[in-house]
């Protein structure tokens, strides 16, 4: 496999070509198509510093270093006006694959003297003492910048392509050349792709890329351990590899000419994973999701790892009217449960009705065992008995519109070692006497090592009216 092109280290500014990058010209080897002359104009005045006035980027080089030598710029130039101090700036960069820029050095002409009916060449050489490493993908690219010391306006003009103005760029010229072609191949053809005039060796006319990157062509290429066919109806050489590959073999295609699904490897047709955690993100570096954990709890922290998130989360919401809030289903995963409500009763010729908490499902009030304290006017009261009172809530005597509010908690609920604790408060107005604020603390035994997987919130009499609310949390 060889190129054709000449054997030249000179860079031209063009805009013949698309460069593939927003906003950039070219910068071409020879042969050139014919262009018509351009003159690129940019006002600019002291306090503006360097105006960019145009970018030029090379394609691929397709060598591994650029040597120590000198650059030497052919650059022409002109001003409106010889007001002042005024001139062209040039910038050398380092473009990678991913679009990261590093300047390698800049230069200037130093004062254009000639206004643009007379375009004139200012020559600046830059010697270089160091190697510049280079990826083989990697491209120059040169801005040019017009600058003066004038406070009003100067247009500063730059010019390229034609007959007789080609501002350019001569690299050094002890560039070592790579197998097949000199450096920057890939430049001489119009598609880029690094050959001008096919081989006529059997086979040839192939470009070997690395995911749409030409690699370095060498004479052969050697498939080992894989089944080769010559398909002269779609002018294509199919590889074939069977085994330990995990992909599907008609997937596995080499074919000059393109495949039908474009070459793609489609995620679906690979065999199941393993439990492999190689892969996996890491604050260092990109990667796969980690297995999921299965909880719907979790979250991915910043260190790719599950976790359950710290504080409370709300479980579920019950508004009724009916006679209870039933609360099921519920998980084992939390450290804590707490039930907070506002609500009334519909029991009638009283001032509050007693409302209830019921765990598991069990209605037998002998195994719970409660003590409350609760106090209104200057009185404070105290009591225990065998019940599932866990506070009260105002009744249809109560004055309209008060609603008693209240919290149940109930701590290490899941434990299956020790008898269930519940603690409660609550807060109601009795009576249209403002002395009749009531606050009361219930503290419930359940007589049961069983974890607590359902919840019943009831009146003792009649039902809650519309409104009521009560709402379940997990606490972590």
């Amino acid at each position: 496999m060889s190129y054709s092109a000449p054997e030249s280290d000179i860079l031209y500014l063009t805009s013949l070509t698309s460069s593939g990058i927003a906003g950039y010209e070219t910068l071409e080897k020879p042969p050139l198509t014919a262009g018509a002359e351009v003159e690129l104009s940019q006002a600019v005045e002291s306090s503006d510093g360097e105006v960019l006035m145009k970018a030029f980027v090379s394609p691929a080089l397709g060598i591994e270093s650029i040597p120590a030598g000198d650059f030497d710029f052919s650059i022409y130039g002109a001003v409106s006006a010889m007001d002042g101090v005024s001139e062209i700036v040039g910038r050398l960069y380092q473009r990678t694959l991913q679009g990261v820029e590093t300047e390698l050095f800049n230069f200037a002409t130093g004062e254009i003297d000639a206004t643009t009916d007379s375009p004139t060449l200012y020559p600046v050489t830059y010697s270089t003492s160091d190697i510049i490493d280079t990826a083989i993908t990697d491209r120059l690219v040169l801005k040019m910048y017009a600058k003066t010391d004038y406070a009003t306006d100067i247009t500063v003009s730059l010019y390229y392509l034609g007959e007789t103005h080609q501002s350019r760029i001569f690299l050094p010229v002890n560039i070592s050349k790579i197998t097949g072609g000199d450096m920057l191949a890939a430049l001489y053809d119009a598609d880029y792709d690094g050959i001008t005039t096919p081989s006529t060796d059997s086979g040839g006319g192939h470009t070997i890329q690395d995911n749409g990157t030409p690699l370095t062509q060498r004479s052969n290429l050697n498939f080992i351990g894989a089944t080769l066919t010559d398909n002269s109806t779609d002018d294509a050489t199919v590889v074939t590899i069977t085994g330990g590959g995990g992909a599907s073999s008609d997937l596995i295609e080499h074919m000059h000419t393109g495949s039908t699904d474009g070459g793609l490897l489609r995620l679906d047709t690979i065999m199941s994973p393993t439990d492999s955690i190689s892969l996996d993100s890491s604050t260092d570096m990109h990667g796969l999701l980690p297995k999921l954990s299965g909880s719907s709890d979790d979250y991915l922290n910043g260190f790719g790892q599950w976790s359950v998130p710290a504080g409370r989360i709300l479980l579920s919401t019950i508004s009724t009217s009916d006679a209870s809030a039933d609360f099921s289903g519920i998980p084992a995963t939390y450290n804590k449960l707490t039930i907070q409500y506002v609500a009334r009763t519909s029991k009638a010729a009283a001032n509050d009705c007693s409302i209830l908490c019921t765990l598991n499902g069990d209605t037998t009030n002998a195994n719970y065992r409660s003590r409350k304290i609760n106090t209104y006017t200057s009185t404070i009261n105290t009591g225990s008995e065998d019940t599932r009172r866990i506070g009260y809530l105002p009744a249809v005597s109560a004055p309209a519109n008060s609603a008693g509010y209240g919290i149940i908690e109930i701590p290490f609920y899941a434990n299956t070692t020790f008898y269930k604790q519940i603690l409660g408060r609550n807060a109601l107005r009795f009576d249209a006497n403002n002395l009749q604020e009531q606050l009361q603390l219930f503290a419930i035994e359940w007589e049961n090592t069983g974890a607590i997987t359902s919840i019943s919130i009831s009146a003792e009499t009649d039902d809650f009216i519309p409104g009521s609310t009560f709402r379940l949390y997990g606490e972590y």
